[in-house]
């Protein structure tokens, strides 16, 4: 043994190198590990987004395929019905007879086709799918060129499947021959409609939330049919009023360019442009999304986007203001 060297002092030295080394290789695996586990993540969220996608073709499929054999259906009924003339006039068996012309401003009933109209099939007492299918009615209506209130309330009929509100209709539109549409139409939103309807509507616009598998378009777009039903011959909420709720639903981070781009303070305010702003922002998102601001900031601690606009308290306010404006 060299008398120079001290076996004592050198074996810690050693020591420490080894934990060194071991705890080297330690962080090496959990490097290795959380790699492992993102990776999974995403492919699991690749895999469920795929299945979304899927879902959502069956179901396009389905619809296109509903309504071809429809098309057919109906073209199949027209093509025996013009044999049938045929073979009548063939036989002698038409009498000629002209038929007599609708009075100036009506539509000929007998001739008339609604098998292409929206069709009403409940349930009642759902805000959202009564007035759409009202939207709808008035669409087909100007499309058609019905402009007689008569016309009007009895084409309505056989627009309806829904077996309550055809026994309503059956009892209630006679009383209406002569009448105003509008006093038929309010009669039916009486009768299909909640009485605080439109509250219902606004509490769903103060509560619109980004979910986590919708594009920020289809978010846009389901804030704008509430916001078309809830104005329905009444302005209740203009473009930067739902605006701002939108916001509110956003995630985190869309909320953040909302606020350092003032998308807000734009003057004159332009929803459109709002919109397409947004939509450029979330287009280059990251796929792993932030929870909305709604989500997450909650508590005295939460941290407010930094425009007065954007206050939390500011918003909580305006809510109770919308709810108790409608009632």
């Amino acid at each position: 043994m060299n008398p120079g060297s001290n076996p004592a002092v050198n074996q810690p030295e050693e020591v420490e190198e080894d934990l060194s080394i071991t705890d080297s290789l330690k962080a090496i695996l959990t490097i290795q590990k959380n790699t492992a586990l993102q990776f999974q993540a995403a492919q699991k969220q690749a895999k469920e987004q795929r299945r979304i996608d899927a879902e959502q073709r069956r179901l396009d499929a389905e619809q296109r395929k509903a309504e071809a054999d429809r098309f057919a259906k109906q073209r199949k009924i027209d093509r025996e019905w013009i044999k049938a003339l045929e073979k009548a006039a063939l036989t002698g068996g038409i009498k000629q007879e002209v038929a007599p012309t609708p009075h100036p401003g009506r539509v000929d009933l007998p001739k008339f086709r609604t098998s292409d109209g929206p069709q009403f099939n409940g349930p009642l007492q759902n805000a959202k799918i009564f007035l759409t299918w009202i939207q709808a009615v008035t669409i087909f209506f100007d499309t058609k060129a019905v402009t007689h209130a008569d016309d009007k309330r009895l084409i309505l009929g056989s627009l309806i499947s829904d077996t309550n509100l055809t026994a309503f209709y059956r009892v209630e539109s006679p009383k209406f021959a002569g009448k105003s549409w509008e006093e038929f139409r309010d009669r039916l939103f009486e009768f299909c409609l909640p009485e605080d309807w439109r509250a219902d509507l606004c509490r769903s616009i103060v509560r619109l939330e980004m979910s986590g598998s919708e594009s920020f378009l289809q978010y846009s777009s389901r804030a704008r049919t509430l916001q078309s039903l809830v104005n329905f011959e009444k302005d209740v909420f203009d473009d930067l009023d739902l605006a701002e709720f939108v916001v509110l639903g956003l995630p985190h981070v869309l909320q953040s360019k909302v606020r350092d781009f003032q998308l807000l303070l734009q003057k004159p305010f332009k929803y459109g442009a709002f919109e397409n702003r947004i939509n450029g922002f979330y287009i280059n998102l990251p796929r792993n999304r932030q929870p909305s601001y709604r989500s997450v900031a909650t508590g005295a601690n939460a941290t407010p986007l930094g425009s007065n606009r954007l206050e939390p308290n500011l918003y909580l306010w305006k809510m109770h203001a919308y709810l108790d404006s409608v009632g």
